[in-house]
């Protein structure tokens, strides 16, 4: 769609970079999970599993704490995303949600009605997540299995320290000109139990897609570094900023898969 550097003046993407330091998934994960261990090879970034199964000795997940509203994101539309780009975007939640309804035959009628742009919004968006001192602490004297077949030296590792979901995307669909479009009829029988999402119209001519359950469309990574018989969380390379005096400083920043010249969606392969 872009990249990275490309989308912070987009009020709702600013917030996924600018607050949540989010890697934002390309196809929305229903598995996805804090403590996951994603690994970067050559540009494809694999869901490779937990932590724990590619340390050498025992390791427990510190606490996680689930559920805690994000209502920055819940609040935020997106600007304009060109027709081809948004249905593309629309359909992979949909289908990511279970969606089992003819998503071409929509597309086509939606087109027909004037659609020519999609603005989006993520609703009841929520995050789990792990306090990273904590799990740093968790690491001492643990370190990578040497000999863990899928662990190789030129990979890169990234554990994931927050989860951000949502089960449901509101979308306001444009003309040509940028006012909204009413597709009225044309929702009608593509929202149903047997669809697997349900639609609802506002009057503001956005309307909302909710499926049975949360999806992950967002996760904070940290750097797995191993150095010896060490492990590391990896700080970013650039110094952090630092708050007024006598202010705490800011907290070590995740990491961004590819970094800001990076397609702005991570294609996770593997799972859910």
């Amino acid at each position: 769609m872009c990249k990275r550097s490309e989308a912070h003046a987009d009020p709702l993407l600013s917030v996924f970079l600018e607050r949540y330091h989010l890697n934002l998934l390309a196809v929305p994960r229903r598995d996805a999970d804090v403590g996951d261990l994603y690994i970067d090879a050559g540009g494809r970034t694999a869901a490779a599993g937990r932590l724990a199964s590619f340390l050498a000795r025992p390791f427990a997940l510190p606490e996680v704490t689930r559920g805690e509203p994000m209502a920055a994101v819940s609040g935020s539309l997106s600007n304009s995303v060109k027709a081809e780009a948004g249905f593309g975007l629309l359909e992979g939640f949909l289908a990511a949600l279970g969606a089992n309804f003819p998503f071409g035959e929509a597309k086509a009628r939606w087109a027909a009605h004037g659609v020519q742009a999609l603005r989006f919004k993520l609703l009841d968006a929520r995050r789990d997540s792990v306090d990273v001192g904590r799990l740093g602490v968790a690491l001492i004297d643990n370190a990578l299995a040497a000999n863990h077949p899928l662990l190789d030296d030129e990979q890169r590792y990234f554990v994931v320290s927050a989860v951000c979901r949502s089960p449901s995307v509101s979308v306001a669909f444009e003309d040509a000109t940028g006012h909204a479009v009413e597709l009225g009829t044309e929702l009608a029988g593509f929202g149903s139990a047997e669809a697997g999402v349900a639609i609802a119209s506002a009057r503001n001519a956005e309307v909302t897609f909710t499926g049975a359950q949360p999806l992950a469309f967002g996760v904070e990574l940290y750097e797995v570094v191993a150095r010896g018989e060490r492990i590391r969380l990896k700080l970013p390379d650039a110094a952090l900023n630092i708050r007024a005096a006598g202010a705490p400083a800011a907290r070590p920043q995740p990491a961004f898969v590819g970094g800001d010249d990076a397609d702005l969606f991570v294609r996770i392969q593997g799972g859910n």
